[in-house]
């Protein structure tokens, strides 16, 4: 049987792709697809900006689906369409091109033939699917740059909780990290990062445990998951810490992150920096004073 979804899509200036994307995935978006001046930019080639994003999300059907989402959106025209079981990956190659993820951090699907990698770039090979979900959001952004940074300053051994599509870990890993574990309680997205390893000729270690079960291994541990999760896993995370370890988490509202900075250092952490990009926040905690 030939399954098929239903997709919203919006065309707004790419200052509200944010509020945007966030409020789709409220809606129960299953994946977004985003077009915007940072997608569309080829390194070394002329490029106007059009400050616009066009910003698609595919769901589920449901009667009021249309409805929900208009009433979400009253100030934008919204295109509704179906995708076909099969359309998916012809929709994503015709739309998608390399993007950054980070400061000279590139995603770069199969198919994408024009691209040139800047000198010194980091080169993720990745072909986004239904299960890519949000791959330009500013939650990966903000972990992408710091993961770089604190491994090649140092920290070698990671946790990545909640990996998805590896990218983190895979980041990890071309950065010079020695020992990567990524965990996801989602088999379906470890089996994407494991394919995702292959296209870009690594190996470490995909796992369903949770951050509990390996001791204090880590002096580097990363997740950019929901505001939610992060709070009931911070027992989790802690355990999971080496003496002096470092903490990335993301996946954070910036009217979430003293809650979630609160939790961290009620069990003796010592918070860092927290940056801010758009809507998001990306917390840095320590636990040197364990």
């Amino acid at each position: 049987m030939t399954e098929s979804w239903r997709q919203a899509v919006l065309t707004i200036p790419d200052y509200d792709s944010d509020r945007v994307q966030h409020l789709l995935l409220d809606l129960g978006a299953l994946g977004l697809q985003i077009q915007d001046d940072e997608s569309l930019e080829i390194p070394e080639r002329p490029f106007t900006p059009q400050h616009i994003a066009v910003v698609t999300g595919t769901f589920d059907k449901s009667p009021e689906l249309e409805a929900q989402i208009s009433e979400a959106f009253p100030e934008y025209e919204i295109h509704f369409q179906d995708l076909i079981d099969g359309d998916w990956e012809n929709e994503f190659i015709r739309t998608w091109r390399a993007f950054t993820v980070g400061e000279n951090i590139w995603v770069v699907p199969s198919w994408d033939a024009d691209f040139i990698a800047p000198k010194g770039a980091l080169v993720l090979k990745m072909d986004p699917g239904m299960a890519f979900g949000t791959g330009h959001h500013e939650t990966t952004t903000l972990c992408a740059h710091a993961v770089r940074e604190a491994v090649e300053t140092g920290r070698k051994q990671v946790l990545d909780v909640g990996t998805g599509t590896g990218i983190l870990a895979m980041i990890a890993a071309k950065s010079g990290a020695i020992k990567i574990v990524g965990t996801d309680n989602d088999p379906l997205a470890l089996r994407v990062a494991e394919e995702n390893l292959g296209k870009n000729d690594l190996a470490f270690e995909l796992t369903l445990k949770t951050p509990d079960q390996f001791g204090p291994q880590f002096d580097l541990v990363v997740a950019n998951i929901l505001a939610n999760p992060l709070i009931e896993l911070a027992p989790q995370m802690v355990q999971a810490m080496t003496s002096g370890g470092l903490l990335l988490l993301s996946g954070i509202l910036n009217s979430q992150a003293l809650g979630v900075q609160q939790a961290y250092e009620n069990l003796g952490l010592t918070h860092l920096a927290t940056k801010h990009l758009g809507d998001w926040v990306l917390i840095s905690l320590s636990n040197s004073n364990i």
